[in-house]
């Protein structure tokens, strides 16, 4: 017999960032930059997913199909990530236009995931949230 308990995901898990064709994304120090995120099995994710398809079956409604309902300039997406966005490691710099740090987490994470130059970053974060396989107890998130 199997205790199937043993086996529930992390609420959260750190996500090590990568360069793309570069690999692992660190300081000058050598040490890993990371974002945490909530992931599927935390209400904050399920909230914030549970609000997106809440919008995308208004679209529904009002365009009358779904073609037209589509999330085309990916505001939904970028709402859910900021949603489940905890935190970035203190390592990970980006200061806004006047080189002031950002008010909040989500204000951070807002502009960051909306930088189209770094855009790699939203969609390695889109991916590992999308994973059961990163909230897994021992996982070695990217």
């Amino acid at each position: 017999m199997i205790d199937l308990r043993k086996f529930r995901a992390q609420e959260t898990a750190t996500i090590q960032l990568k360069i793309p064709g570069q690999g692992p994304m660190l300081d000058d120090e050598q040490k890993p930059v990371t974002v945490t995120i909530h992931g599927p099995a935390s209400k904050t994710y399920k909230d914030a997913d549970a609000e997106a398809q809440r919008r995308q079956l208004n679209r529904v409604k009002q365009a009358g199909d779904a073609t037209a309902a589509r999330d085309a300039d990916g505001q939904d997406e970028l709402d859910f990530l900021v949603a489940i966005t905890v935190g970035f490691s203190a390592n990970l710099s980006y200061p806004t236009e006047d080189g002031k740090e950002w008010g909040s987490v989500s204000d951070m994470a807002r502009a960051l995931y909306s930088d189209g130059g770094l855009g790699f970053i939203r969609q390695q974060i889109v991916k590992e949230a999308n994973s059961w396989d990163s909230f897994m107890q021992g996982s070695q998130s990217s």
